[in-house]
């Protein structure tokens, strides 16, 4: 196990001096959780099962990226209650001068800027899970909320997803989520339809206090990755994912909690906007409570 942790945490060091990134997720991928995952690795939006493994938590996240007029803020709640356990987080993105061009007629096909925009991308996902017929097996559900505004044009869209881990001892999991059933619609004002189509993820981990794995397989795409984090001296948290397809799209992270206060700081690359970082800054309000 020590071996893990140090091969886990070198890979870490090392993806952060290089900028590397998991470049593979989908147009409306906004509302992917920004929030360290549940204590089995797993994201609620990965899984929804995930949030059995939720403690208490009250986050209020903002995220930029340097270069870019970007910003991302997040709310979120966790709250391990009985019978249910209930999550419910809530981002609000904004893509602030926004260039809209036009092809200057006296030219040979160059554009000039007419003006300039915002495009807003924002949604919620309420999460509930359970145990389901036995003490190690664990279900979850997803209502997602989706929300889209591009100068005088709005989107609005739902969808759901339906997940299940089983426990085979305190630190092994095996998991299995269906989302998007049926595939989510969003429908533009104008009744032009997009559709986010339905995926399958398995999964397999290994998890205790201090160290996670996950191999996950994701249907969609074929494509399958391993997420992995580290916690170093109970304050310094480093995580990294690897698609096991092409690993030079990898990404990784390091975040710092002081009192509550997390700073984190983030290495991708994307294929559409070239290599980048991501700045945040949050308050776990429950550390503090």
């Amino acid at each position: 196990m020590i071996f893990w942790r140090k091969w886990t945490f070198a890979l870490s060091i090392i993806s952060l001096c290089c900028g590397l990134s998991l470049a593979s997720e989908i147009q409306y991928d906004y509302l992917k959780e920004t929030t360290i995952p549940s204590g089995i690795g797993l994201s609620r939006l990965e899984n929804p099962a995930a949030v059995n493994w939720d403690r208490f938590s009250l986050d209020i996240f903002r995220c930029e990226k340097p270069g870019f007029n970007w910003q991302s803020n997040q709310f979120g709640i966790s709250l391990p209650l009985f019978p249910f356990r209930t999550a419910l987080n809530v981002n609000y993105d904004v893509f602030d001068n926004l260039n809209k061009t036009s092809v200057n007629n006296d030219s040979d096909g160059t554009f000039k800027v007419d003006s300039q925009f915002n495009h807003i991308k924002s949604g919620a996902i309420l999460t509930v899970g359970d145990n389901l017929f036995s003490s190690e097996l664990y279900c979850g559900v997803n209502s997602k909320f989706y929300y889209q505004k591009i100068i005088d044009k709005t989107a609005v869209g739902y969808g759901f997803d339906f997940g299940l881990v089983y426990k085979i001892n305190p630190e092994l999991f095996a998991g299995f989520s269906y989302n998007d059933i049926g595939g989510s619609s969003i429908v533009w004002g104008d009744q032009v339809k997009d559709t986010i189509p339905a995926n399958y993820l398995y999964n397999l981990a290994y998890a205790n206090d201090n160290f996670n794995i996950n191999y996950i397989y994701s249907g969609l795409d074929n494509q399958s990755y391993i997420k992995s984090s580290l916690v170093i001296y109970n304050f310094i948290t480093t995580s990294l994912t690897v698609p096991l397809n092409n690993i030079f799209e990898s990404k990784a992270a390091l975040n710092v909690k002081l009192n509550g206060l997390n700073i984190g700081y983030q290495v991708d690359f994307n294929e559409l906007y070239g290599q980048n970082s991501q700045l945040s800054l949050s308050m776990t309000l429950g550390d503090i409570l």
